[in-house]
């Protein structure tokens, strides 16, 4: 489970651009995603497996 969630993505690496750009909702759903995956490591690490869609990632937007 914690390798899932690992991959913070591309997007992540350009989060300043965005920032500078001024492009807030970019900025925000990268943020989103990245927060996302770090719930998912966090509830690996502690051996908790929560089944929500929220968490799921692919039901969002």
């Amino acid at each position: 489970m914690i390798k899932e969630y690992m991959d913070l993505g591309s997007r992540w690496n350009n989060r300043e651009a965005l920032f500078a750009r001024g492009d807030w909702l970019m900025l925000y759903k990268v943020i989103v995603s990245v927060q996302s995956n770090i719930m998912g490591m966090l509830f690996g690490l502690n051996r908790l497996y929560v089944h929500h869609q929220l968490l799921n990632g692919k039901n969002i937007l």
